[in-house]
């Protein structure tokens, strides 16, 4: 299973995500639909947005065991599972990514609730609770996704 993300490029390299979904058909007309709104905010930035376009967006899953992100190709695995999918800009096999990029990695509700603990007060539960990896203390990560949904400020500021 893949899920599709409805990308904007703009003229200064950034690249963003604004909406995701299983079918890559529902993007672009997401999209339309969206812009129909005179309030909407990407009238504001429209202007620096060169490329508006549907192409698979990455995903990992939390291996709890392992205390790692592991590349997202089995349903199965997280068929038991309590959690959702969110937004983070870290792709854990490489050391610098150069490419300003969205990433989807799903978590359980319990190890995302952590992660937000050890994001939002790095000394008390890096020093108390180091059995989280270094990135639930470094980098942001989203609200929960909801698949065909319009954010406007991107999917990393739902």
């Amino acid at each position: 299973m893949s899920y599709y993300a409805l990308w904007y490029k703009t003229y200064d390299g950034e690249k963003s995500a604004n909406a995701i979904s299983l079918s890559k058909d529902t993007l672009l007309e997401l999209h339309n639909t969206s812009i129909l709104n005179p309030n909407c905010l990407f009238h504001q930035y429209k202007n620096s947005v060169y490329n508006i376009y549907v192409e698979p967006i990455t995903c990992y899953i939390y291996n709890n065991e392992q205390k790692c992100l592991e590349p997202y190709t089995n349903e199965k695995y997280i068929e038991n599972k309590n959690g959702n999918f969110y937004a983070i800009n870290y792709n854990p096999f490489y050391d610098m990514d150069f490419i300003n990029n969205e990433y989807l990695v799903y978590l359980s509700n319990e190890d995302y609730e952590n992660w937000r603990k050890c994001k939002k007060d790095k000394n008390y539960y890096f020093s108390k609770n180091n059995t989280y990896p270094l990135f639930f203390y470094n980098e942001p990560i989203s609200d929960v996704l909801i698949p065909d949904k319009y954010y406007e400020e991107g999917i990393m500021n739902a």
